[in-house]
């Protein structure tokens, strides 16, 4: 066949069609790629409409800790309504992993007026992250102006650790906001007052730390009857305040002692807060015993023995596993329990706080 002939036949028509199909079909495709095209900043608000719920506009603000629990990785302001959306990462998870959260933080009036929306976003080690529940992160709407606590009457999970990194986050997204954008920055006063309000309740009491010095909510620091955190035994005295208030016409004392056991399972250990009461001749009664933290314990939110400590103390006693301070599935952070107690009676006793003195070691 000639070339001549080639140029005729219908194979080369065929190829000329074939060429002029994919020629239109490149052009049809490279028009409507950039038409179609999704960018990273669309990509990033589509995800931002989506946590939030529904179509907003939203401005990149400069981050910053204000809590030692958790970080802040991002935050937005939105312009439609002046609320703030944050993506924080709590410390505090299962086997000192973490959790990333994002936070719609609702700001009305130059104060926060709510937790809108609480969306998880990634974890670290959590092994049970998927027992948190809807209406676990839906309990985060009732704000009532306090931190979150995951050992405290929020609803139960199956993955008490993982709840406890979500609401060291959502807590230092307030923070976030309170401190960097309402200028309401939550003193040391604040959180000591605050933490033993929740266990005297109405009661008007007076907090006193070193020098005899009232603390009040003001108060950006605050300082211990003791200067630094002081070993004894299986447990390590953080701090010690004098409180007092009236009672039936009567000045009452109570001391407030934190400290923190070691024993609990997987080495870790448990923060207490154990309050005693001051009767004549410096007799002791254990008022009131809470957890304030811990480190690596899976089963922390068992623990439902703490109203046994109440009652005199006798100088000397220690309690035991074998005494049945013991909780059927965490024994282990019982065991740090009982040492962070029984450190804080014992060195409670021997410092000569209760004699007038103060032993700062």
């Amino acid at each position: 066949m000639t070339a001549k002939q080639f140029f005729k036949s219908n194979a080369f028509k065929c190829i000329i069609t074939l060429l002029c199909i994919l020629l239109i079909c490149g052009v049809f495709l490279t028009v409507m790629n950039g038409w179609l095209k999704v960018t990273d900043e669309e990509r990033f608000q589509r995800a931002i409409n989506k946590i939030y719920g529904k179509s907003v506009t939203t401005e990149a603000v400069a981050v910053e800790n204000y809590n030692d629990k958790a970080t802040i990785d991002e935050a937005y302001k939105v312009k439609d309504d002046g609320n703030f959306l944050i993506k924080a990462t709590g410390k505090g998870g299962f086997d000192n992993g973490t959790v990333t959260c994002w936070i719609v933080v609702n700001v009305q009036g130059g104060q926060i007026n709510g937790i809108d929306k609480v969306v998880i976003d990634s974890n670290k080690g959590q092994s049970y992250i998927g027992n948190i529940s809807d209406a676990f992160l839906s309990s985060f709407k009732n704000y009532n102006g306090e931190y979150f606590d995951a050992y405290d009457g929020m609803i139960r999970t199956g993955a008490t650790m993982s709840a406890n990194a979500i609401c060291n986050a959502v807590n230092a997204a307030i923070d976030y906001v309170n401190g960097k954008w309402l200028g309401n920055v939550t003193t040391a006063g604040t959180k000591l007052l605050n933490s033993l309000a929740k266990i005297y309740g109405d009661k008007e009491i007076k907090v006193y730390g070193a020098d005899d010095k009232e603390i009040t909510a003001e108060d950006e620091t605050v300082t211990s009857l003791i200067e630094s955190p002081v070993k004894q035994d299986n447990a390590t005295v953080n701090d010690i305040y004098k409180i007092t208030f009236t009672e039936d016409e009567n000045e009452v004392t109570h001391y407030v002692l934190t400290s923190t056991g070691t024993g609990g399972y997987s080495d870790g250990t448990v923060t207490c807060m154990t309050i005693v009461a001051v009767g004549e001749n410096n007799k002791l009664t254990v008022y009131n015993v809470s957890i304030t933290d811990n480190v690596s314990q899976s089963y922390i939110g068992d623990i439902n023995h703490l109203d046994k400590y109440k009652g005199e103390y006798n100088n000397g006693f220690e309690f035991t596993a074998g005494d049945g301070y013991v909780t059927s599935g965490a024994s282990m952070s019982s065991a740090a329990i009982n040492n962070a107690v029984n450190g804080a009676l014992k060195y409670f006793v021997n410092s000569g706080i209760l004699a007038g003195g103060e032993n700062n070691e």
